[in-house]
């Protein structure tokens, strides 16, 4: 059985449509829409989302704003108990000092590209 759904078409598209449907000889709006619509509109579009760098608190960097940085650039928590600050930069990666309230770390990020 096929599934039905509805769906609102204002007076003007459902009339440009019933034009491209008479114009081409289509039997039905359904066919009408099967042939106008790209087939990837149709089907289900899965994406890959970047995971960030690092995060501060809820502060996502991404590895493209890491990848813009300059030395001295930084980023901090709302409540400033937290940041992180590049120390180091070059093509291949960055060297980031992260401050959590009294505690310090240093990471390195290696550019894939």
């Amino acid at each position: 059985m096929t599934e039905r759904k509805t769906v609102k078409i204002n007076r003007d598209n459902y009339n440009k449509l019933m034009d491209l449907k008479e114009l081409n000889g289509y039997k039905s709006l359904n066919e009408t829409l099967d042939n106008i619509l790209p087939s990837g509109s149709v089907h289900n579009t899965e994406f890959t989302c970047e995971h960030p760098a690092f995060e501060i608190t809820d502060n996502m960097v991404s590895w493209n704003d890491l990848k813009k940085s300059k030395v001295n650039t930084s980023w901090k928590s709302n409540d400033d108990n937290e940041c992180a600050v590049v120390i180091f930069k070059d093509h291949y990666g960055a060297l980031v000092r992260f401050q959590f309230g009294d505690n310090f770390s240093v990471n390195y990020f290696h550019f894939l590209d």
